[in-house]
């Protein structure tokens, strides 16, 4: 399958990634999958076990652990900060696996926050991370991705990981 042949489910996460991050439309897909997570930690666990090991299967175990990094510290602050814990309330997955990356897309349904307060406030001035015994797990989807872009006050998520690691980079 090609992003071509995508269904209109995907089409705001394929926008993104069309455009944005400017995915070659050559890329094979192997994989797509959409979710709906319940706010709650044992659903937001449950998900991501499982889905770790299925994407093991298919990627490897550190593209898989890398994904699964990604998606459960988005998923925690989602359930967190955006959903109050609040299970009525689902965050969306897609899960686009193409033979050379992996895109996520993660949206929420909270009130969305500051991101570049979030993104300062965690930066000393030389860029160097704050030492924060909290605030970190946007640092580490940032970490773990090749490129992150958010959207709509920080309540739409996109993270683009590649099958093979570049040379580290700066995280501003």
């Amino acid at each position: 399958m090609r992003l071509e042949e995508m269904t209109a489910e995907y089409e705001e996460a394929l926008h993104i990634l069309k455009n944005e991050f400017q995915a070659n439309p050559e890329s094979a897909v192997v994989e797509c999958r959409a979710f709906d997570i319940p706010s709650s930690v044992r659903s937001r666990e449950r998900f991501i076990f499982a889905y770790q090991r299925h994407l093991a299967h298919i990627i490897g175990n550190d593209l898989s652990d890398r994904v699964s990094i990604v998606l459960n510290e988005t998923l925690m602050n989602v359930e967190e900060h955006a959903h109050k814990y609040d299970a009525k309330k689902k965050a969306r997955v897609y899960s686009i696996v193409f033979d050379d990356h992996v895109y996520l897309s993660v949206q929420s349904q909270g009130p969305g926050f500051d991101v570049e307060s979030v993104r300062r406030s965690a930066f000393n001035s030389d860029g160097t991370l704050y030492n924060l015994p909290r605030g970190r797990g946007y640092i580490m989807i940032l970490g773990f991705s090749d490129k992150v872009i958010t959207r709509d006050k920080g309540r739409e998520l996109y993270a683009l990981i590649k099958t093979e690691r570049p040379t580290p980079k700066s995280l501003m």
